[in-house]
């Protein structure tokens, strides 16, 4: 798949998961948003919650990626190459079928989180913002800017792994959130 492609791609599936996400959420009432189905299972909010802190913690890490690639002039490429921890990565956070989702470690605890602010549209308005830097990629090569991974101290993604990434999370939890308001 080329570069082209790929980001095409990537983008109609944001635009999908806005649409879902607008479609399944948006006429709801915000209790609905903090029920749980089971007490080790979250709520939407709490699914919401956990995909904002993720986008938010790479979003800037991204911005100066393609802003270097642009200084850098690094043209776009025909392929689109994924690393070792992209891969692992994106098995990690792919939605499977039967939905297997393991219990949350206590670091990813969103129950504090939740009462702050509405998860809900801070997610669409990130979907909005990586909807946009995508669209900034399209003028450098994906495959060059290395972005740190957060948690794992010596790996690396690139950065259009990273926009898989972040859309296969959102679709895996996004179902899970269905699931807790059903």
């Amino acid at each position: 798949m080329t570069q082209h492609e790929y980001i095409n791609h990537l983008e109609v599936q944001i635009r999908d998961l806005l649409e879902m996400a607008r479609a399944e959420f948006s006429p709801l009432d915000s209790s609905f948003f903090h029920r749980r189905t089971a007490p080790e299972k979250w709520s939407a909010q709490e699914c919401f919650a956990h995909l904002n802190s993720q986008m938010e913690k790479y979003f800037p890490k991204i911005e100066r990626a393609i802003h270097l690639g642009k200084a850098r002039q690094w043209q776009p490429t025909e392929t689109v190459e994924h690393s070792w921890p992209g891969n692992s990565m994106l098995r990690r956070v792919t939605l499977t079928e039967p939905i297997r989702i393991k219990k949350a470690k206590k670091k990813y605890n969103y129950l504090g989180r939740t009462g702050r602010r509405d998860e809900y549209k801070s997610f669409l308005i990130n979907l909005e913002i990586l909807l946009r830097l995508l669209r900034q990629s399209r003028a450098i090569d994906i495959n060059r800017p290395r972005i740190p991974a957060e948690g794992w101290l010596f790996f690396k993604f690139r950065m259009g792994e990273l926009f898989e990434i972040f859309v296969r999370h959102a679709e895996r939890h996004i179902v899970q959130a269905k699931s807790a308001i059903q």
